[in-house]
């Protein structure tokens, strides 16, 4: 037995009941209502992904320049930037709140910048406020990448809706899994239009049959009893690398570009009704992490301002002793296994983000999906601060 890095938050039940939805009727509508009233804006466009989200954005603002983002981020982020025809301009992350620190951004903007990609890390939303202002009086359009912040707030308001324009990841990892699936958001008249008139002719992704058996064997590889099996197959085909150099990119995949297909707008529908009640949980079990690592100098957390609520796909911390914290918990029955074990900057050919590679080389994550016990939780707490004694 062992305890995943994440779960799935969809049930078999859930997947199956997609599915024969999914075959009778399209109830994209229906969400596309459903997401407006949540996020209390006027304009919803349902994509295959979070990456395709934030092309198309970019290819509907039509003005090819530089975007600022941060050089700690998931691959996927610049190079969508790069695939519409855009140049990835990354800047290194501050080490205590391991993301871009706002004055950065201001420093940066220029008349060549068209866009700023503001990442929501980990699930802890980014506070894009000191740019908004700015972003407006210089025409640069602003970008909440809150992928992974789907429910979280910053001073009250939820994320994704204070700049321009929002994107939310329904992936496998993130906070509410649908296996494919992303939106955006805005109360932009402008920019919606734009968008509207870039996605006449794209395709709804068509693969029923495929999302079904992908979201039946991503939730039976993470089950508790089969999990050790899963992971040993990743370490074979991956290896255990805890940091790497990725290549950089050369052309999207078969597909990249697509709206969200009838299975993914069924399977977000059927968990809708467990969105708090998932938030709720996540921050029940960071909250128990934060208590084990308190005062605990062999990790390091990030700094979480008051204004902010994060959602906590995952609960970041630095080590700098990460193949060893990595295997410690995995032989106690914990994987750690974390997929950004990389800096952007190096994809791009940046030499001037540290912070970024210091952080990819001792970042490992701890799971807090809702599908942990509280057994589960009390354990992963028991052994950090086991291993933290270890190391005095």
């Amino acid at each position: 037995m062992m305890i995943p890095r994440y779960e799935p938050t969809y049930s078999f039940a859930e997947i199956h009941r997609s599915f024969f939805q999914a075959l009778r009727n399209n109830r994209t509508g229906v969400l596309e209502a459903y997401l407006k009233d949540y996020f209390r804006v006027k304009h919803v466009f349902l994509m295959k992904s979070g990456r395709s989200s934030l092309f198309v954005i970019l290819k509907a603002l039509n003005r090819p320049g530089k975007v600022l983002m941060p050089a700690y981020n998931c691959r996927n982020v610049p190079e969508s930037a790069w695939f519409a025809g855009y140049s990835p301009l990354l800047l290194d992350p501050d080490l205590d709140t391991l993301n871009v620190q706002p004055e950065k951004y201001l420093d940066r903007m220029s008349e060549n910048v068209s866009a700023i990609f503001a990442i929501s890390l980990f699930g802890i939303p980014y506070d894009v406020r000191p740019l908004v202002d700015a972003a407006r009086n210089k025409g640069i359009l602003l970008v909440e990448d809150a992928a992974t912040a789907l429910g979280s707030r910053v001073g009250g308001r939820i994320t994704g809706t204070i700049g321009d324009v929002g994107v939310i990841s329904f992936q496998d990892t993130k906070l509410l899994s649908a296996n494919t699936g992303g939106v955006i958001i805005t109360n932009n008249d402008q920019i919606a239009q734009k968008i509207s008139t870039f996605l006449e002719n794209v395709p709804m992704e068509d693969e029923i049959w495929r999302n079904y058996l992908s979201t039946m064997f991503h939730k039976s590889a993470t089950r508790h009893w089969i999990y050790p099996i899963t992971q040993l197959t990743h370490r074979i085909m991956n290896g255990e690398a805890m940091y790497e150099i990725v290549p950089p990119p050369t052309a999207t995949a078969p597909g990249y570009l697509a709206r969200c297909s009838a299975f993914s707008v069924e399977l977000i529908m059927n968990q809708w009704q467990n969105l708090d009640w998932n938030i709720r949980r996540r921050r029940w079990i960071a909250g128990r992490y934060t208590q084990a690592l308190s005062g605990r100098d062999t990790f390091r957390i990030p700094v979480i301002s008051e204004e902010i609520e994060p959602v906590w796909i995952q609960y970041p911390l630095l080590t700098k002793r990460k193949f060893e914290f990595f295997k410690y918990m995995q032989s106690r029955g914990v994987d750690l296994t974390w997929s950004h074990r990389y800096s952007c900057a190096e994809e791009f050919h940046q030499a001037d983000c540290p912070n970024a590679e210091i952080i990819a080389r001792s970042i490992l994550s701890l799971p807090c999906h809702p599908g942990l016990t509280d057994a589960e939780v009390d354990k992963v707490c028991q052994i950090i601060a086991d291993y933290a004694d270890r190391r005095g």
